[in-house]
C-alpha cells in the first residue's frame, strides 16, 4: 500500500520497485558472488542508514553472496550504532582487500548524487560489472547501469520501498535480522527529516511499521544529539562566527587556517547551516569553508519559502529544495562569497 501511494512522487530512470527483479537478473543471473554497497564521502545518518539497511537485506536474502558495505569515517554518535552490528564487522575497512583482487562484483551506491562523491573512490564504482544507484537528490543524472531515483526527504525511504517484506517473511528472517534493517532505515529517515519535522502521513506510517519490526526509537534518537562537551564547545565557537547578512540570511565563512586553529571537522561545520536555518527569523543559512588549497565547500539550508537546489544551480551545485550544496575550485573565495550574497539578495527580494 505504501509503495502504491508513493508512486505519484516518482521520477525514476528505472521503476523503484523493479530493484529486486534487476538484482535477480543482472547480479544473480550473471553469477556475481560479491556485492559492494557504498555511500557518499563524509556519510551522514541517511547515507549510513541506507547503506547498512540494504546490506542486511541482501545478506538475508542471499546468504551465499558476500555483501561488503563500506563507509568512510562517520560521527562517533552514529558510529556506535554501526560498531554494535554483529553481522558486518569490516564496514570501515577499504573494500579492495575484501574483494581479494577479484574483478567481478556488483556495486550499489546509496544517497550519492554524483559519481565523484562515491565513498572509496570512483574506481570502485567504475570497475564493477553491474552498477546500481539508489538516491533522492534532484541533481542526480543517473550515472549507473540502473538508477532508482525518487525525491523523498530521505534515501532510506527509498530503501524501505525496495525491500520485499513478504519475501523476508518467506525466507524466515529472524527478528534480529529484521531489527537491523528496521533500525538502519529508521536512522536514515530520522536524520534526513530532522527528527520527523519534514514528513507526511506516509512517512509516519512507515515509521510505525519499522517500530513494529523492532526499530529502537530511543537508541536511534540518541544519534541526533550524541555530542561530547568538546563537540558542544566547538559548535558554540562556530555559531559565534556566523554573520547575519540580512534579516533573512546568515552564513559561516571559514578559511583553512581558521578550521585548523579551531580543530573544526567537516561534521562540525556541516551542522551549522541547519541549526541557524531553524531560527524563526532566518530563511537561508549556509556555510562556506575551505577544504584544501583551492577547494571550497558550501552547505546551504533553507525554509520552505526558498529553493536551495534551484538557487545553487547557478554555482554548479544542488541537492534538495531545503538542503543543497557544492564543492568548487577557486583561488578567489571572497569573490565567490560576494557573488552568492548578491544573488541571495536579489532572489529573496524578487
Amino acid at each position: 500500500d505504501f509503495q502504491e501511494e508513493r508512486s505519484d512522487f516518482m521520477h525514476t530512470s528505472n521503476n523503484l520497485f523493479e530493484f529486486n527483479s534487476i538484482l535477480e537478473d543482472e547480479v544473480m543471473g550473471k553469477g556475481l558472488k560479491k556485492i559492494l554497497v557504498l555511500a557518499h564521502i563524509n556519510p551522514d545518518g541517511d547515507a549510513v542508514g541506507s547503506t547498512m539497511a540494504l546490506a542486511h537485506y541482501l545478506q538475508t536474502l542471499y546468504p551465499d553472496i558476500m555483501v561488503i558495505p563500506y563507509l568512510e569515517q562517520v560521527e562517533d554518535c552514529i558510529r556506535k550504532v554501526v560498531d554494535s552490528d554483529e553481522v558486518f564487522k569490516d564496514v570501515f575497512i577499504y573494500p579492495f582487500y575484501l574483494l581479494n583482487h577479484e574483478t567481478e562484483y556488483a556495486v550499489i551506491c546509496c544517497d550519492t548524487a554524483t559519481i565523484d562523491r562515491v565513498g572509496g573512490g570512483k574506481n570502485l564504482f567504475d570497475n564493477a560489472q553491474v552498477s546500481i544507484v539508489i538516491d533522492h537528490h534532484l541533481l542526480n543524472s543517473g550515472y549507473a547501469d540502473f538508477n532508482y531515483l525518487n525525491t523523498l526527504e530521505a534515501c532510506a525511504e527509498n530503501v524501505y520501498q525496495i525491500i520485499d517484506w513478504e519475501r523476508l517473511a518467506q525466507v524466515s528472517a529472524d527478528k534480529q535480522k529484521l531489527r537491523y534493517i528496521a533500525d538502519y532505515i529508521y536512522l536514515g529517515t530520522l536524520h534526513d527529516t530532522t527528527r520527523f519535522t519534514r514528513i507526511d502521513q506516509l512517512t509516519l506510517k512507515m515509521a510505525g511499521h519499522l517500530i513494529e519490526m523492532g526499530a529502537d526509537h530511543k537508541k536511534i534518537e540518541k544519534t541526533m544529539h550524541g555530542m561530547s562537551f568538546e563537540d558542544l564547545h566547538r559548535q558554540n565557537e562556530l555559531l559565534n562566527q556566523v554573520t547575519l547578512y540580512s534579516d533573512k540570511v546568515a552564513y559561516l565563512y571559514l578559511d583553512l587556517d581558521k578550521c585548523n586553529a579551531g580543530g573544526y571537522t567537516y561534521h562540525d561545520i556541516h551542522k551549522i547551516a541547519e541549526i541557524v536555518r531553524d531560527c524563526s527569523d532566518i530563511e537561508v543559512a549556509f556555510s562556506l569553508h575551505q577544504m584544501d588549497k583551492t577547494r571550497w565547500k558550501c552547505s546551504m539550508r533553507s525554509s520552505e519559502n526558498f529553493d536551495s537546489n534551484e538557487f545553487l544551480k547557478k554555482f554548479q551545485g544542488g541537492g534538495h529544495k531545503g538542503a543543497a550544496g557544492f564543492i568548487v575550485n577557486t583561488e578567489k573565495p571572497d569573490e565567490l562569497l560576494d557573488s552568492m550574497l548578491a544573488e541571495l539578495k536579489n532572489s529573496i527580494n524578487a
